[in-house]
């Protein structure tokens, strides 16, 4: 009588019995254009074909190929296999609403002796099955990046699918995992984006509470914890499409038209079509161009943490600064303890062992940019300035939803290495003139001149002081005056001659 054993997962014979058969094959899904991609590690599923009953003999995962390859036992009497490929990765398995096993996808198999098995090939435009393998494959890519920003890999989260519950809305919860519309099934901007917010889950990288939200508005409303509720809702939403976007800038995934650039795109492929696309790396987006209402809103948020990750570019003159993606990933997990608003991550920015205001103004240009930082204006900005003229003006724009209401001035040395003037400004105003003792200190400094505005908002709780980037402007002499340093030099040789 024959003793089967199970060894590593695959039903096998004990010692002495028949030779296993090798087997071999590939999986494959089509995307929403048709294309044939890799099922990255699913697992699959070896059946034996026998009048006693179809008996499972062996369980595999393919590699980033989407191919597989073992060896199995069937049982006596057996006269071939077929084969089950299961919507199971390490990111996720995906269930229909409701139900306690994936999503699976029975195949062709081949006879006994082992061989090839025909190649898979799942079309995703059939049902809810077919279709979870789409919708698997963007959250594999998820998890790939999930393990590479945090050294380890996340545990694997179920995802509903189709979700057909109240609302339109994919979602992530964390008692229940992903959940996932039917209409979102290619939309890999929208996957990898709720597939963050199980990273932020895990990793307590926000204190999101919900909510609905949209680009290009802030969050921030009336009321005791509109302000809290407001830039925690920017922060978690626009930290989920930041990971989801650089998920598919920095691990394997699928090329097509809406993966691995910097556009979101909520591709919709069903009626009535809502696709919109809003870009991360610049102010193009659907409905949102030019709009970046600050720290509530998520728009600014996302672009503020993608450019501090990404390359700087000669296109963008405002990004200056190269964190990278996984050094941004470990500062927001590892470095700031209950970080839930872009006020955290720019108080540890500014303070960090090392920081120069050389890069403390890198960081306000681009803060500046998204909205959140004042932003100067006015005709000092460029000026040559006698040191006799009347003492100058600085004039800014509030931004950050014209919320900023509190500011101040720093004046700079042309390198950043010596700060002249470091005032905080009287009132909620938008102009400043120096008195005359700040003139007289800062136009004792012959030269260029470097200037940014802080600005904070103070409603309900204070946030900021964010920094602008800085804006030049020089102090000459009067015409035909000697500078003092050069007045001294002449003096000081003259008493030596003396001597």
């Amino acid at each position: 009588m024959n003793t089967r054993v199970i060894v590593a997962g695959v039903l096998s014979f004990a010692a002495g019995q028949a030779f296993a058969d090798g087997l071999s094959g590939s999986v494959s899904y089509t995307d929403g254009g048709g294309t044939a991609r890799p099922a990255r590690r699913i697992t699959v599923q070896v059946f034996a074909a026998n009048p006693a009953g179809d008996t499972l003999v062996g369980e595999f995962r393919t590699d980033d190929a989407g191919a597989w390859s073992g060896s199995v036992l069937p049982p006596p009497g057996s006269f071939g296999y077929f084969v089950r490929a299961v919507a199971a990765n390490d990111a996720t398995r995906v269930f229909t609403v409701g139900g306690v096993v994936p999503y699976s996808v029975s195949a062709g198999g081949a006879p006994l002796g082992g061989g090839a098995i025909p190649p898979i090939t799942i079309d995703t435009s059939g049902g809810n099955a077919e279709r979870s393998f789409a919708v698997a494959d963007a959250l594999q890519t998820g998890w790939l990046y999930g393990s590479a920003m945090r050294g380890a890999a996340p545990a694997r989260v179920n995802t509903t699918f189709p979700e057909t519950g109240a609302g339109t809305a994919s979602y992530y919860e964390p008692a229940t995992g992903l959940h996932i519309r039917q209409w979102r099934r290619y939309a890999w901007d929208v996957l990898t984006h709720e597939y963050s917010h199980y990273l932020a889950d895990i990793d307590s990288l926000d204190a999101n509470p919900g909510g609905p939200h949209a680009f290009g508005v802030s969050n921030i409303t009336p009321g005791p914890d509109g302000k809290l509720n407001g830039v925690r809702l920017a922060w978690g939403e626009a930290l989920a499409t930041y990971n989801g976007t650089a998920a598919q800038a920095v691990s394997a995934h699928p090329a097509s038209p809406t993966t691995g650039d910097t556009v979101y795109t909520s591709l919709n492929t069903d009626t009535p079509a809502s696709t919109f696309e809003v870009n991360l790396d610049t102010h193009a987006g659907t409905g949102t161009t030019g709009v970046n209402a600050g720290e509530g809103d998520e728009t600014s948020v996302m672009r503020i943490l993608w450019d501090l990750a990404d390359g700087t570019g000669g296109s963008e003159p405002h990004d200056r600064v190269t964190l990278g993606h996984t050094s941004l990933y470990g500062m927001i997990n590892n470095d700031i303890p209950g970080i839930d608003q872009l006020n955290g991550l720019w108080n540890h920015l500014i303070t960090r062992p090392g920081t120069t205001d050389a890069l403390r103004v890198d960081y306000g240009a681009i803060f500046e940019e998204y909205g959140v930082s004042p932003h100067p204006v006015g005709d000092l900005i460029g000026a040559a300035l006698m040191d006799s003229d009347p003492a100058p003006t600085f004039e800014w724009l509030r931004r950050n939803n014209s919320d900023n209401d509190a500011f101040g001035l720093i004046v700079f040395d042309a390198t950043f290495s010596t700060r002249l003037l470091d005032i905080t400004i009287p009132g909620d105003v938008t102009s400043y003139t120096l008195t005359a003792g700040q003139w007289d200190t800062l136009n004792n400094h012959i030269g260029a001149a470097r200037f940014v505005i802080r600005g904070s908002d103070t409603d309900q709780y204070t946030t900021g002081s964010y920094w602008s980037d800085a804006y030049g402007f020089t102090i000459i002499p009067v015409p035909g005056a000697v500078p003092l340093a050069a007045l001294a030099t002449v003096l000081c040789a003259r008493r030596r001659r003396r001597s």
